[in-house]
């Protein structure tokens, strides 16, 4: 179930809900599986793969049971975080991530949750990257990790720092969609029009249900290189397939294109790696 969870698809995330569905039915003492249930709705929810009040009418009673069943259990104080992420109730989610990372300071998701609700939550950009730099360090071969340290040097202007993060992170896992996105960013940053397209092309030949998404992140990242009339065009296509409001957003933003930005923001419910990126 976690290794479906990692993925962060939306076929990868159903699959690992049928795993630990499956796995609490089983034995419905087993408190990791339900504690894996509810970060799985969670990710839903996150990604925008399910509403958020569905996830949490999901989620909720699973991170609540494996509390019950483990209160000495990092992983339960983590899912019950994640829950408060999706209510957004900043406090409580970093109080019971810090928990979590206390009775388990090798927990390197829920650190890297901590460090998305500081930056989401708070704001807080310097607490958030050592949070985040720690949770790398602890699983040094999760793409996923790396992807979300390559975001947050992004944010800093640290793009060298960025591509070399996000780098591995592709060569570990060339199907993870963040990875050739994050890269053709942090290359558009530098100035190197060939890595991204390059990037973008190798990404797009693996692509599925998330090729709207790349088709925007291109866009954005040839309005950076000055191609606004192929942006333009991408930012359609990219509409076409189903992106996600808040990558046309950032496509219609790097366009300069506010109204239109705005107005893809106001169809996004909840997608909160993203929040508070400006």
């Amino acid at each position: 179930g976690r290794y479906h969870w990692q993925q962060r698809t939306r076929v990868s995330v159903e699959r690992a809900i049928a795993y630990f569905t499956r796995a609490v039915e089983r034995d419905v003492r087993a408190a990791e599986a339900w504690c894996g249930l509810a970060d799985s709705w969670v990710v839903m929810a996150g990604r925008g793969y399910a509403p958020v009040d569905v996830a949490i009418a999901h989620a909720a009673p699973s991170a609540a049971r494996a509390l019950a069943l483990d209160d000495a259990l990092s992983a339960a104080h983590a899912s019950i975080g994640g829950v408060n992420i999706m209510r957004r109730r900043w406090r409580d989610a970093e109080a019971a991530f810090g928990r979590a990372t206390h009775l388990d300071p090798f927990n390197a998701d829920a650190r890297q949750w901590l460090s998305m609700t500081r930056l989401t939550g708070f704001g807080a950009r310097e607490e958030a990257i050592r949070e985040q730099s720690i949770a790398a360090s602890l699983d040094p071969v999760s793409p996923f990790q790396m992807v979300i340290l390559s975001w947050q040097r992004y944010l800093r202007g640290e793009y060298d720092l960025s591509r070399s993060s996000m780098e591995p992170a592709i060569d570990i896992n060339a199907d993870l969609e963040e990875g050739h996105a994050g890269l053709a960013r942090a290359a558009a940053r530098l100035g190197d029009r060939a890595t991204v397209t390059t990037t973008v092309k190798a990404g797009l030949t693996r692509s599925g249900e998330l090729r709207g998404d790349l088709l925007a992140e291109h866009a954005s990242a040839l309005a950076v290189l000055g191609d606004s009339r192929r942006a333009h065009r991408l930012v359609l296509e990219a509409t076409a397939h189903g992106a996600m409001p808040l990558n046309l957003a950032l496509a219609w933003a790097s366009l300069g294109d506010v109204e239109r930005a705005l107005r893809c923001l106001e169809r996004e419910s909840f997608l909160v790696y993203w929040t508070r990126s400006e």
